[in-house]
């Protein structure tokens, strides 16, 4: 019964609560399983936990959660629920404020302890790749970003593998390789799509990197995807589209949905997003001829790479801060 309590919350099928109530949800079944000394129920209840901390847009805590988590797993002999807590907690370490040095030494202590574990490997490289590329070891992060493709293609996970187009891609992107990371999302989104599962974070990168190719994207169609509940990956289209709206020359509307994206992850801890939404807001400001406030928000931009630890993102907005 307790497994039944916790795990709909989990598959979220058709479940959507707000914070609290996952916390609430959470808590229970931990005292439960805490007193029948179940270790999975409990690696169960903390991933839980973890979620509610991440729908705050609180990833430091939700890896806070996730590291219980872990723990428990591992005492349970669970594979299935390690591997799927690291490929959270790699997205946390990379999307939240631990700063990249410690980030990395997070995830090369996960990957020792499992040095043959395929699955674990494949949602330690996701996030290694993306680290690196900020730290501009372009190679490491080329070398991860294959391996990961290459286990979730080997295992026969064709939709995972198509949603990791966006790490190979966003390698290239910082490596200023536009027209190759571009092709990738192209070709990542159009699977997802085609097999009914399409990606708000994919789609949102693969605009972003139209508009660095110069090439025209469909506004109406990012709209309409900007419609999830999931305010992260809204806040992430609001900044892609506001993007094109610059681009197409419509200030208004770009410092609005700057703006929008900018409001969001200000009240989150998700760090290099925060910082990336403040770079477009920038951009429009500096467009519209608002010199002094476009160097302000290019210099918080800066502020919150360095806090990251981000040297290739902050080489970017220390260049649009020097004009």
């Amino acid at each position: 019964m307790a497994y039944a309590r916790v795990l709909p919350y989990l598959e979220f099928a058709g479940v959507d609560l707000s914070p609290s109530e996952y916390r609430r949800v959470a808590d229970e079944a931990r005292a439960l399983f805490e007193r029948l000394g179940d270790d999975r129920g409990l690696a169960l209840a903390w991933r839980l936990r973890g979620f509610a901390s991440w729908r705050e847009g609180n990833a430091a805590g939700e890896a806070v959660a996730s590291a219980r988590a872990l723990e428990h797993a591992r005492r349970a002999g669970s594979h299935w629920e390690e591997k799927e807590i690291v490929l959270d907690l790699g997205i946390d370490l990379y999307w939240g404020p631990t700063p990249l040095p410690e980030a990395i030494r997070w995830c090369n202590d996960i990957l020792a302890r499992a040095p043959d574990d395929r699955a674990i490997e494949m949602g330690i490289a996701h996030a290694l790749a993306h680290m690196h590329a900020r730290l501009g070891d372009f190679a490491l992060a080329r070398s991860l970003a294959a391996r990961c493709l290459e286990i979730a293609n080997d295992s026969g996970q064709r939709m995972l593998a198509a949603a990791l187009a966006e790490v190979a891609a966003d390698v290239e992107t910082l490596a200023g390789n536009h027209a190759a990371a571009e092709r990738m999302l192209a070709e990542g989104c159009a699977r997802l799509v085609a097999m009914g599962a399409p990606s708000v974070v994919d789609e949102a990168a693969h605009a972003l990197s139209r508009i660095a190719c110069g090439l025209p994207v469909d506004g109406e169609r990012l709209a309409g995807l900007a419609t999830t509940t999931d305010r992260a990956p809204r806040a992430l289209l609001k900044a892609a589209i506001a993007a094109a709206h610059l681009n197409a020359g419509s200030l208004v509307e770009a410092e609005r949905d700057a703006r929008s994206a900018v409001e969001y992850f200000a009240t989150t801890d998700f760090v290099t997003f925060h910082a990336d939404s403040v770079l477009i807001l920038g951009d429009v400001l500096r467009s519209a001829g608002r010199t002094s406030e476009a160097d302000a928000a290019f210099q918080q931009a800066l502020d919150l790479y360095r806090q990251k630890g981000s040297l290739v993102s902050g080489e970017i907005a220390a260049a649009r801060l020097a004009g």
